[in-house]
C-alpha cells in the first residue's frame, strides 16, 4: 500500500506540471487580459461613491512561475493519493479504468461544480454573496458524496435480484440525489462584468478544457505507474 501511495504521489506531480504548464499557457494569459479591462475601468459602487483600479506591478515570471507549479503539484499531489487508493481498492484495473477515474474526478470536482458556480476572470461580479455560494458548494459535494453512496447501495441490492435494471435504477437515483442542489437554485448569477463576454466565455472553456486534461492525465498516470498491481492479480 506504501509503494501505491508513492505512486499516487508520482503520478499527481506529473499531473500537476502539466496542469502548471497548461494554466500558465492558457489561463494566465486570459487573467492578465481580463485585468487589463478591469483596470482600465471605473466601477461605480452603490450608486454614489467611485473609484478608478490603477495599473498595478505585473508579478515577475519567474515568481508567477514558481507559485504556479507549487500549486498545481501540491494539488496533483492530493488528488493522486486519493485518486490512487479508490484505483488500488477496484476489482479490474488498467489504463481504461484509469481514465474513467479521472473523467469521474473531472465530473464531480470541476464540471458539476462548475455549472453552478462557473469559473469566471477578474473583473465579474456575481449576484450571490461569498457565503451563499460556499453553501450551495457544500451542499453540492454533500450530495455528491450521497449519490455515490445511494448509486453503491442501489446496485449492491439489486444486482442479485434484477441485474438488468440494478446500474439504470442505481443511476437515475443518483441522478435525482445530485440534482437537488440545481433544484434550490445556481449561485451563477453574474452582477457585473467589467470584461468583454467572449473573455469570460472562452476563459469558461479554457477552464474547463484545462481541468479535463488534468484528470484524464492525473488517471492515466495512476493506472500506469500501478501495473504491478495488475500484474499481482493476474491481470495483464
Amino acid at each position: 500500500m506504501k509503494d501505491s501511495i508513492l505512486n499516487g504521489i508520482i503520478s499527481g506531480l506529473i499531473a500537476g506540471i502539466i496542469l502548471g504548464i497548461l494554466t500558465l499557457t492558457i489561463i494566465t494569459p486570459l487573467i492578465l487580459k481580463a485585468e487589463k479591462f478591469e483596470n482600465s475601468v471605473t466601477v461605480i459602487n452603490d450608486g454614489s461613491a467611485s473609484h478608478e483600479h490603477g495599473e498595478g506591478e505585473e508579478m515577475p515570471f519567474y515568481k508567477r512561475l514558481l507559485l504556479t507549479m507549487v500549486g498545481t503539484t501540491t494539488l496533483g499531489a492530493a488528488y493522486g493519493i486519493v485518486l490512487n487508493i479508490i484505483y488500488f481498492y477496484l476489482k479490474n484495473k488498467g489504463i481504461k479504468k484509469g481514465l474513467i477515474l479521472g473523467f469521474l474526478g473531472f465530473l464531480f470536482v470541476n464540471l458539476l461544480p462548475g455549472i453552478g458556480l462557473p469559473p469566471n476572470p477578474p473583473g465579474v461580479e456575481t449576484i450571490t454573496e461569498v457565503e451563499n455560494r460556499q453553501l450551495w458548494w457544500f451542499l453540492l459535494i454533500g450530495a455528491e458524496i450521497m449519490s455515490i453512496g445511494m448509486f453503491w447501495f442501489v446496485h449492491k441490492i439489486l444486482r442479485n435480484l434484477y441485474k438488468a435494471v440494478a446500474i439504470p435504477a442505481a443511476a437515475l437515483i443518483s441522478l435525482v440525489v445530485i440534482s437537488i442542489p440545481f433544484i434550490f437554485g445556481s449561485p451563477s448569477g453574474i452582477k457585473y462584468s467589467l470584461v468583454p463576454d467572449d473573455i469570460v466565455n472562452i476563459f469558461r472553456i479554457a477552464s474547463f478544457t484545462v481541468a479535463f486534461i488534468f484528470w484524464l492525465s492525473l488517471g492515466g498516470f495512476v493506472a500506469y505507474f500501478n501495473k504491478g498491481l495488475q500484474r499481482e492479480e493476474g491481470l495483464v
